[in-house]
């Protein structure tokens, strides 16, 4: 079966070692292992080689940003994706140059977010649920000792559950956004399965349903630094 069909692929290879995943947890354990286990530092060289012309520099290990409009229709494989997986793979996590359309949803969900944290305690409770779990993830409004936080999670119908109704327009903007910043993580899938060698479907099988508008909500095209935070923090841990 699978460890015969391993042992074929490895001879294949030229005696290269060929694990297989038994269960789900210790396929999620090789992705982790893939991503994290070899923390190898970037060299300049490395860096030259893979990188576009021009990547503006930040304060990170690597240095660079990555334009995510030029990310999210590059090939995977090519030296843009190549540069985000190694970048991934060094930092946990990628700067990014989010595109003007994705900068202007954040934008306007930060504004009518901060609108209705700004509302009196007793009417926030009232608006949304106790925090807890919905569908095994968890949801609502809690205030604590160092953030206040308002947690909503995407339906496949599009809808967002809790959805605020005190402040007009938020919920519909948690849903656009919701949808876009989900639709380009589906997109960003495409360049890890390839790095890894996986089929992207396997990556999908651990997600929730596919939303139809998620298809294109990823071709989002255009350049800007910003980003925003819709969240409120309250103190420092």
């Amino acid at each position: 079966g699978a460890v015969a069909a391993c042992h074929r692929a490895g001879l294949a290879l030229g005696g290269s070692c060929v694990r297989s995943a038994a269960t789900l947890e210790e396929a999620l354990e090789l992705t982790l292992e893939h991503f994290s286990s070899a923390r190898e530092l970037l060299s300049e060289g490395d860096l030259e080689n893979l990188a576009l012309p021009g990547p503006p520099r930040v304060p990170a290990q690597t240095g660079i940003t990555i334009d995510l409009s030029e990310l999210l229709i590059a090939p995977p494989g090519s030296p843009l994706s190549q540069l985000f997986c190694c970048a991934l793979r060094v930092e946990g996590f990628v700067h990014v140059a989010c595109p003007p359309r994705t900068v202007a949803v954040l934008r306007r969900l930060e504004e009518l977010c901060a609108a209705w944290y700004t509302l009196p305690d007793d009417e926030k409770e009232r608006d949304i649920s106790d925090y807890g779990h919905v569908d095994r993830k968890f949801t609502g409004y809690r205030q604590g000792r160092y953030r206040e936080q308002l947690e909503v999670r995407l339906e496949t119908g599009g809808s967002v559950v809790p959805a605020p109704r005190l402040v007009e327009g938020l919920a519909a903007a948690l849903e656009e956004a919701l949808a876009l910043l989900e639709a380009q993580g589906r997109s960003l899938m495409l360049h890890v399965a390839y790095d890894i060698g996986v089929d992207v479907k396997w990556f999908h099988g651990l997600l929730d349903s596919d939303d139809p508008r998620l298809g294109t909500a990823a071709a989002d095209t255009g350049k800007d630094t910003g980003a925003a935070d819709a969240g409120k923090d309250t103190g420092a841990a």
